[in-house]
């Protein structure tokens, strides 16, 4: 009954956005459009411009460990080098205040210059009070081996239905191996994107990661939510960023990204 009432409440401030925007609201097009909004923001206004635009004040990047984006950047020089990306995969809460998107990103020195790195991209998105949704933790991970094309239609998880009346204890669930994984889920780690439950098996039959969780988030409907932390695996060590689903009647991981600390 919580989660019904808080859907509806976010449904009521819904009807006050604009048209364009209230349309989307329900669906993971939502987080298509406002990540595409930030890949084409920071085109023109630059890595660091775009980011600062988009961040949550209290959004988290990862340098290589999980540091404040605002902070971070507004200690940094702006750059020259220009970083495009698109989203591949999306999701969002049945409340629609949290969601996720990931995708292929390519970095240049310069737009006219050739492609200096390619990798894989995490991104988790919180609606804020004035109905805009922000990022909230951004994380990457550089390819090591070819990457597959991914040209096509953006993937959409299908809407989600309302989780359990208390909010899950999803670092509890970090700390536990092997954790609990969805058929479609995505796992970019050891430089590639590892699609799907079995293809997960193989990458981790030696070990899983061991987790040690540092924040998150769940969504106000308790059907979506986010962890990140450091890890351990075999003799890497470096940060996560994981995105749990509840279906059925349980929490399963969807989508992570394990980049080792350099």
């Amino acid at each position: 009954m919580r989660a019904r009432t808080l859907v509806a409440g976010w449904l009521a401030g819904a009807a006050l956005l604009p048209p364009a925007v209230r349309a989307q609201t329900g669906t993971a097009a939502a987080v298509v459009a406002v990540e595409e909004a930030f890949a084409a923001r920071g085109g023109a206004a630059g890595v660091k411009g775009g980011f600062l635009e988009y961040l949550a004040p209290d959004g988290v990047v990862f340098r290589p460990g999980p540091v404040n984006g605002p902070d971070y950047l507004a200690e940094r020089p702006a750059s020259s080098g220009l970083l495009s990306w698109r989203p591949a995969v999306a999701d969002i809460s049945a409340a629609g205040d949290l969601g996720y998107s990931t995708g292929p990103y390519e970095a240049r020195a310069a737009a006219d210059a050739p492609v200096a790195g390619r990798g894989w991209y995490l991104s988790v998105w919180r609606r804020q009070a004035d109905g805009r949704l922000r990022l909230v933790a951004d994380h990457g991970l550089p390819a090591v081996t070819s990457m597959p094309d991914t040209s096509g239609p953006v993937q959409l998880w299908p809407a989600g239905r309302p989780g359990p009346d208390s909010p899950p204890d999803l670092q509890s669930l970090d700390r536990a191996a092997p954790a609990p994984v969805h058929d479609r889920v995505r796992t970019l780690a050891a430089g590639a994107l590892h699609e799907g439950a079995a293809a997960r098996t193989l990458l981790f039959q030696a070990a899983s990661p061991a987790l040690t969780p540092l924040g998150g988030g769940t969504a106000a409907s308790h059907d979506l939510g986010y962890t990140y932390g450091s890890y351990v695996w075999q003799q890497e060590r470096g940060y996560y960023l994981r995105i749990w689903r509840h279906e059925g009647d349980r929490w399963l991981v969807v989508a992570d990204l394990f980049s080792p600390a350099r």
